[in-house]
């Protein structure tokens, strides 16, 4: 359904006035959704809609979830512009994932994901997408034949176009993640129109043409919600697809022996995080397994008997993109933020940021950017002989925030005032209940002079405690420096 002009201008309005900012890709897909659903608003709790695109700013909490999810039917669609915060998650999981849309540059920063209330209106519009695709498989050469027959004899009632064959594989009975991805990359250079691979043992109930008729770069079933399988994979004849296709390639012929599943899952987190890729979570239907409760009305049925473990072999990498792949993510388990800077340092830089649970989301990702430039010009500023010592106490880490005190110069740092260090002291508290006395300043390992209980031998990062390597959280590899208390000898920190 094609939007009127004065449509695209009620959405542009409506984008600009909610400061959201979307790429060409991700419009695109907005419009799509806007064209089924109807016309979109920001943050509404449904009020009984019947249609219409409900765009999310902000991450509800656990109650206005609830609340928000109920109000909805499957005439809505909802969309989240900037997807990878963690606080949607427990949204995400109460809705049914239709897809994600990756970045755009500087035009669209985030990741969009859009969802709703099952997948009844797509699977009932898909019949009249005029978009078919064709339907590859491969199998070991030499090995059965039977169920190559049976998957042809199910397309040709559908009157899909198809090619089948046997290929040359390393091990006589099974194919590596390699082979299939050369036979795919074949296959995409061979044919023009968008392929759906389908594995050799499965069979065809309806026709297959969700994909085609959501009009995606790539589409993929999550097994377990979480688990990329590559026993279905459809690729649209999109650069991006192309993309994330010779990327699986690339890295299967690099690691053949890891399991398939998981090199498909590393090649869409890298093509996802460099180019817009528009990605379809297709539905249960199209990887339905025999003795499912679902498979009378299964598209896709393979001949596997049905079972709730993962796919893949290895436990290790659940742990790792479980939660992110639930929630359409591409990152890991935690958000990181990586920075630039020309500053000359030896170990990592820790950075803080606090208020953050009390801003909105728009606001901390509007200034992320400023932030990081103000943080990258003091980093610059940093003297090459300084360190920063941060000592926060666990539970009084609030309390902490503010108390800086700047100490005198060391009798041994003859830098001058103007290399004075600045110490954020939180309230290390003894066994017996008092404060430790502020520490000294840093002071050049080369010049360092202790008292004569100390220990001789020169303070550097062998012989360092753990107390001392968890305090210094940034030093110059020029000059590295220590922090000496003046407690009693018994009890001096290196």
């Amino acid at each position: 359904m094609d939007l009127t002009d004065e449509t695209h201008e009620d959405l542009d309005r409506l984008l600009r006035s909610g400061g959201i900012r979307l790429g060409p890709a991700q419009r695109g897909r907005l419009e799509w959704l806007v064209g089924q659903y109807g016309a979109p608003i920001f943050d509404g709790v449904g009020e009984g809609r019947r249609n219409g695109v409900i765009i999310l700013k902000e991450p509800p909490s656990g109650a206005a979830a609830e609340l928000f999810y109920r109000s909805l039917n499957p005439g809505c669609a909802v969309v989240i512009p900037a997807s990878e915060n963690p606080g949607f998650d427990f949204l995400k999981s109460k809705l049914t994932e239709f897809g994600t849309v990756g970045p755009c540059g500087a035009e669209g920063p985030h990741e969009m994901w859009w969802g709703g209330i099952g997948w009844s209106k797509f699977l009932t519009a898909a019949d009249a997408s005029s978009v078919r695709p064709r339907i590859v498989s491969c199998y070991p050469r030499g090995a059965d034949a039977t169920a190559a027959f049976a998957l042809r004899h199910s397309l040709e009632r559908f009157d899909l176009a198809c090619h089948i064959e046997p290929i040359a594989t390393q091990f006589g009975d099974r194919m590596l993640c390699f082979e299939k991805a050369e036979f795919m990359l074949r296959m995409w250079n061979k044919y023009r129109e968008p392929l759906l691979f389908v594995d050799v043992d499965a069979s065809l109930r309806e026709a297959p043409l969700l994909p085609s008729y959501l009009g995606c770069d790539v589409a993929l079933h999550k097994w377990n919600r979480w688990e990329m399988s590559a026993r279905v994979l459809y690729l649209g004849r999109t650069a991006r697809a192309e993309m994330l296709l010779r990327a699986w390639q690339q890295l299967a012929a690099s690691y053949p022996a890891i399991w398939e599943g998981y090199l498909l899952d590393q090649a869409w987190s890298l093509t996802s995080s460099q180019v817009p890729l528009d990605t379809v979570w297709l539905p249960r239907s199209y990887h339905s397994l025999k003795g499912d409760l679902g498979a009378m009305r299964a598209t896709i049925l393979h001949d596997r008997q049905t079972t709730t473990l993962d796919l893949g072999p290895d436990p290790g990498f659940a742990g790792i993109a479980r939660t992110a792949r639930r929630a359409g993510r591409t990152g890991a388990r935690d958000a990181f933020m990586v920075m630039t800077t020309k500053a000359e340092t030896g170990n990592g830089i820790a950075v803080i940021l606090r208020d953050v649970a009390a801003s909105d989301a728009g606001a901390v990702a509007g200034d992320r950017g400023s932030r990081d430039r103000r943080l990258c010009r003091r980093l610059r500023r940093l003297r090459p002989a300084g360190a920063v010592a941060v000592r926060l106490a666990g539970r009084h880490r609030r309390r902490a925030r503010g108390r800086r005190a700047r100490a005198p110069p060391h009798p041994g740092d003859r830098t001058g005032p103007a290399h004075r260090q600045r110490f954020l002291r939180g309230p290390c508290v003894r066994p017996g209940g008092h404060d430790r006395p502020p520490p000294l300043p840093l002071t050049d390992i080369n010049r360092c002079s202790r008292p004569s209980s100390c220990s001789p031998t020169p303070c550097n990062s062998s012989n360092r405690s753990p107390i001392c390597s968890a305090s210094t959280i940034a030093t110059s590899p020029s000059a590295r420096r220590c922090a000496h208390r003046t407690s009693a000898p018994s009890k001096r920190r290196c």
